[in-house]
């Protein structure tokens, strides 16, 4: 598996997993305002 870093936050994909030190989360969505975003992730179970 490859992994690559997002810089920008318009990129993120709920279709994709991303990994936050060290788990695996899937983006859901963002909140807040626009000087002050809220990027929201759901926690992926460990498969096995």
């Amino acid at each position: 598996m490859e992994l690559n870093s997002v810089y920008d936050p318009k990129l993120l994909n709920p279709t994709k997993v991303y990994q936050i030190d060290g788990a695996f989360y899937q983006y859901l969505h963002s909140s807040g305002s626009n000087t002050h975003p809220k990027y929201v992730f759901g926690h992926l179970p460990i498969p096995g």
